[in-house]
């Protein structure tokens, strides 16, 4: 990696490091214990989840004491920070891959690759193998505000059917 990438990339953390809670290796097998097993609840809404409620799932006496670290409740709280995480992450891979492809000095071959991969990205290159998704395979990985949303688009198509019928 070059120098600069390098700077970039700690500048990268150091920046995450001040607005984000990094949290204990113990402390994400908590956070990934729990919304595994609370993920399925549809009568809860995960913004409203307290102390309490996540201490019954996990049974777990280092609940209350991290609790109380600052940021801790709601890096705990937040579902969407393995999407987050991999977004930024992303963009430093594709930082990397620019600079590879300008490198003068890069291998031929690491220059392939990396156009192999930004083109796979950027959905230039057709699929290697193409295997087909039905809708119920889709709707069964949606979470709740992705279901609701795919039917408040989709009944006007229901309802249209059914008069035409």
């Amino acid at each position: 990696m070059s120098e600069n990438l390098n700077r970039k990339v700690e500048t990268l953390i150091e920046v995450i490091s001040d607005i984000t809670y990094l949290p204990s290796p113990e402390q994400r097998r908590a956070k990934s214990s729990f919304w595994t097993r609370f993920s399925d609840n549809p009568l809860c809404d995960p913004s409203d989840i307290s102390l309490s409620v996540i201490d019954r799932v996990l049974g777990d006496s280092r609940l209350g004491r991290w609790w109380k670290v600052p940021g801790f409740p709601d890096w705990f709280r937040n579902q969407e920070e393995f999407r987050e995480r991999v977004e930024g992450l992303i963009h430093v891979a594709l930082d990397t891959l620019e600079q590879v492809m300008f490198d003068p000095k890069a291998q031929a071959s690491a220059k392939v690759n990396a156009a192999k991969l930004l083109m796979e990205v950027g959905r230039k290159m057709p699929p290697k193998s193409v295997r087909e998704i039905y809708v119920d395979e889709k709707i069964s990985r949606m979470d709740r505000k992705e279901l609701e949303e795919y039917i408040r688009r989709n009944t006007p198509k229901l309802v249209s059917s059914e008069e035409e019928k």
